[in-house]
């Protein structure tokens, strides 16, 4: 295995390591971080180069690329990154996407949504089915959460039924050009109230209260940075990161507390 980042910079964090290596590999993944330009083309040649020194005959040779599909540096159109990945697919390079797609609510059950945050990561209705049209990636054995808000309908709350459908789509890891859709009913509710919901659940309402509370969202203005911590602090447990973004929510309301001391 071989890790290439190219947020910020295009570079070569790990030369292809074998299993032997696995403390390597982790560490190298541990040290990651998101920021700055996105050169995918450049950090895909560079993935490529990198392939190439484990190919030979009886060996699958695969490229794994995870993006959010915002590239912006160099190359960025989809025929530019298109040629390059046909070029390496002709000497034995394979490339692994799994795309996740949209979620259809029922009218009859949802009167409004909101998805909250990725305003600026939306895909269009008609191109969901469009294969070409690069989405989100998703791993093996890795999850992505997304959080809506939604206000019911008078009709759901006197007949529960799944409040919407969730569709996937997929292509086979050997590089078939068909996406496979599969569909999955959305069940309602997950919890009979908030404090019944899972710990998972209410952490992740506490990372999106208080990214909403500091943008200032209308929905918002009746959280409070107390009320967060409060959420986020008893359902933290005893993940690492977990704790340092309940840190992160002090460190903001002491902040915010003494810019109201100064302005008095």
């Amino acid at each position: 295995m071989a890790l290439v980042t190219y947020a910020g910079a295009t570079r070569v964090v790990l030369p292809p390591t074998g299993m032997d290596g696995k403390d390597r590999i982790l560490a190298a993944i541990d040290e990651l971080g998101a920021g700055g330009s996105t050169a995918m083309a450049s950090g895909l040649d560079l993935a490529y180069s990198q392939a190439m020194l484990g190919l030979e005959p009886g060996v699958t040779s695969r490229v794994i690329v995870c993006t959010d599909g915002d590239t912006n540096v160099g190359p960025t159109g989809m025929a530019d990154i298109q040629r390059i990945i046909a070029s390496r697919a002709k000497a034995g390079i394979t490339l692994s996407t799994v795309g996740f797609g949209m979620v259809d609510f029922d009218p009859a059950q949802v009167a409004k949504y909101r998805l909250v945050g990725y305003e600026n990561r939306t895909i269009a209705d008609d191109d969901f089915r469009k294969d070409a049209v690069d989405a989100g990636e998703i791993g093996p054995g890795h999850q992505v959460t997304a959080m809506y808000e939604l206000e019911l309908t008078p009709q759901a709350r006197l007949v529960p039924a799944p409040l919407g459908m969730v569709r996937i789509r997929h292509k086979a890891p050997e590089g078939s050009e068909v996406a496979t859709e599969r569909t999955f009913a959305m069940m309602a509710p997950p919890a009979a109230s908030f404090a019944a919901a899972a710990p998972d659940l209410q952490f992740a309402f506490a990372v999106s209260a208080f990214a909403d509370l500091l943008r200032g969202q209308d929905d918002a203005r009746r959280w409070s940075l107390e009320a967060i911590e409060q959420v986020a602090r008893a359902t933290a447990g005893d993940d690492p990161d977990r704790n340092e973004f309940v840190a992160l929510i002090d460190k903001a309301r002491r902040l915010r507390g003494s810019a109201a001391t100064v302005a008095r």
